[in-house]
């Protein structure tokens, strides 16, 4: 494993754990029926729309022992249409060469690394179901784009979100840009997430945050705004150019096909 991927997988465990198959916790006792009720609601909102939009900003913060800390920021923006179009654009400290894309168009699938210069191309998925897994093997991926939609783009969202954690609680209501939202706690092994979703309205998710902590304390906070559902796509939506320079590699970590997700256990 390089450095990088070391990197990538370390990110990983930042987000809730991705469930398929025989891995989906069929039983959430520890997690009280309100808080259940509301995510599954919030869940249920996007798996049920045929196309969404959203932007966010994320903000992550590394604390590593002994050294300053480094705080990262970046604007996304998400558009999905189903059966298997996305696009996730990640723009990191407000800079043009920095952050990512994950695109796909209903036919490939592209993901670019604007640092390293090197984008892959993949055949299209027949569906969305696993574009959180590729989401989660992206080099850095969680640090600048967040772990919303690592989750989310799953056949139950709630049941991904869910998968592995140990308490979840309901904390109240409390305003997040102005709008009041519900917030629920969630401790799972190596780290402690919040989630914040609208109490009026549509159950939009607004705001998400998790810590984890092995040698760098890493927070990450996202939050949303301008949720547009079932609306047509902007143009140009799913459409991938690769910048001048670039150049089309087969995994970013130098191995075969890194990128792709692992094997359906």
């Amino acid at each position: 494993m390089t450095r990088l991927w070391g990197m990538a997988l370390l990110a990983a465990a930042l987000a809730p754990a991705l469930v398929n198959g025989d891995d989906k916790q069929k039983n959430y006792s520890g997690v009280d029926a309100k808080t259940e009720e509301i995510v599954r609601k919030a869940g249920a909102l996007i798996n049920d729309a045929k196309s969404l939009r959203t932007e966010g900003v994320v903000e992550t913060t590394v604390e590593p022992d002994g050294e300053d800390k480094r705080v990262m920021k970046s604007k996304v923006t998400v558009e999905v249409q189903r059966p298997n179009q996305f696009a996730l654009r990640a723009k990191l400290d407000n800079k043009e060469n920095m952050g990512l894309e994950v695109v796909c168009d209903g036919k490939n699938r592209s993901i670019l690394l604007h640092q390293m210069k090197q984008y892959t191309e993949n055949k299209a998925p027949a569906d969305l179901n696993g574009m959180g897994e590729v989401l989660q093997r992206v080099p850095r991926g969680i640090l600048v784009a967040g772990m919303l939609f690592l989750n989310v783009m799953s056949k139950d969202p709630a049941d991904a979100l869910f998968a592995g954690v140990t308490k979840g609680e309901y904390a109240g209501t409390e305003k997040v840009g102005g709008k009041e939202c519900h917030h629920m706690k969630f401790k799972q092994p190596g780290q402690d997430w919040e989630l914040w979703v609208a109490a009026e309205g549509d159950p939009f998710i607004v705001k998400m945050k998790g810590t984890f902590d092995q040698g760098a304390k890493t927070t990450v906070t996202e939050t949303y705004s301008n949720w547009k559902l079932n609306a047509e796509p902007s143009k140009d939506a799913f459409a991938f150019s690769a910048p001048g320079g670039a150049k089309k590699v087969k995994s970013f970590g130098g191995g075969d096909g890194d990128d792709e997700p692992p094997p359906a256990r």
